[in-house]
């Protein structure tokens, strides 16, 4: 399995394998052998909508109550950082 790490990305990261994109979340907890554990969010066909899944996520994380205007451009935000370092 191969994964796509990424500082734009965290705390998620894209792990791929022959069929799909999951979308994982580092979850800061460690296994008795020592491995990292993962939380599987969703899986995509795409790379792109395992990104767009991603912003989703980064966007709507801190909870918070704010105006359509404000939730639209702290989307565009996220996605401009993650697109402008993944050019996808």
């Amino acid at each position: 399995m191969n994964k796509i790490i990424d500082k734009s990305l965290e705390p998620y990261s894209v792990h791929i394998d022959e069929d799909n994109y999951a979308v994982v979340k580092y979850t800061s907890k460690v296994r008795a052998d020592g491995r990292s554990l993962f939380k599987t969010d969703s899986y995509h066909s795409k790379l792109r909508s395992a990104v767009k899944r991603i912003v989703r996520l980064k966007a709507v994380n801190d909870g918070s109550t704010e105006s359509l205007n404000s939730y639209v451009e702290r989307v565009e935000r996220v996605a401009r950082e993650i697109i402008d370092r993944l050019s996808i």
